[in-house]
């Protein structure tokens, strides 16, 4: 089964309604800076997306 590293979503997780994403694991320092540089919020820990989903796009309270 094949796994990935990075992934993104450049039109946001709800389209047109959220902002441009990328989770980028294990990627340069340019890579992170390209992807931020075009506008997109980067994460690089799954922990941090999952977190930034629950809080931004589910709306769950943490606690």
């Amino acid at each position: 089964m094949p796994t990935f590293r990075s992934i993104a979503w450049p039109n946001g997780l709800q389209e047109e309604l959220s902002e441009p994403v990328a989770v980028l694991l294990d990627e340069s320092a340019e890579t992170l800076a390209l992807a931020s540089g075009a506008g997109f919020r980067c994460f690089t820990s799954g922990e941090d997306f999952r977190k930034y989903v629950l809080k931004e796009i589910v709306k769950e309270e943490e606690g």
